[in-house]
């Protein structure tokens, strides 16, 4: 049996001077949490978070169409943000748990998906046997394409389409699209903890912004997400990921 719940969803439009505050409680099967408006509105889920610097700054000529390598995860401790010690608790404190800055997810069992646009998955966590937790994210460029993904701990980053990649630590992925946009910042902190950035672009500009200062969205009146603390205990259907988007207006070069 599916047993969910979440915690202190604030929304805060940027045109509107009022906040909603969606919380649901243990047990009862309900809790979504509506950030969008209209015709393009976000629901968040209650169910069911080498050695040396390799940097790239310029497209090579070779044949491989794209860049690659390994995330290794590290050993610094899992940032549980907002999420109260009691929250921990009644996930489990070993948990799998990922961090977008100011959103964070625990789910207690993998897979678990993680954020839906338009009914297409982006971000997933899965499962790696000994090596804990992996992802499977794809980052599309504002041409349509994609920019990056993230398959378990294995990256490929499109080099027809990035404008470099940088490796900064054996655990940490960092991705600048042709405009110098950061696409995506991932690192495996330990193997329980993952910590994501990224701003997703289409011809308009950045759609999606999961930055440290909260998860941005645009859309009539565009949205703001901060402190957010989403908890999944039980496995749950891959149609139901955490943060859903499923009406995006996006237009493509």
């Amino acid at each position: 049996m599916i047993d969910h719940r979440l915690f202190r969803i604030l929304v805060l439009p940027c045109f509107y001077a009022t906040s909603l505050i969606a919380q649901s409680s243990q047990n009862h099967g309900k809790g979504n949490a509506v950030i969008g408006q209209d015709s393009t509105p976000a629901t968040v889920h209650a169910s069911p978070t080498v050695e040396k610097e390799l940097r790239i700054i310029a497209r090579d000529t070779s044949s491989s169409a794209n860049w690659q390598g390994t995330l290794v995860p590290g050993d610094s401790p899992t940032n549980w943000g907002n999420c109260t010690a009691e929250e921990k608790d009644w996930v489990g404190p070993n948990s799998y748990v990922i961090n977008g800055g100011t959103t964070v997810a625990a789910c207690s069992e993998l897979p678990c998906d993680i954020l839906h646009i338009n009914g297409q998955d982006i971000l997933s966590l899965i499962p790696m046997g000994k090596s804990g937790m992996g992802v499977q994210a794809a980052i599309f460029g504002d041409d349509g394409t994609v920019l990056a993904s993230v398959e378990g701990s294995a990256f490929h980053v499109n080099k027809h389409s990035a404008f470099y990649f940088d490796r900064p630590d054996t655990h940490t992925l960092i991705v600048r699209d042709d405009k110098n946009r950061q696409s995506l910042w991932i690192s495996f902190e330990n193997k329980h903890f993952v910590h994501v950035k990224a701003q997703l672009a289409d011809a308009n500009g950045v759609y999606l912004d999961m930055q440290d200062t909260g998860l941005a969205i645009r859309s009539t009146p565009s949205v703001n997400v901060h402190g957010s603390c989403s908890l999944t205990r039980g496995a749950k259907p891959n149609y139901f990921p955490v943060f859903n988007i499923p009406s995006l207006a996006l237009t493509w070069k």
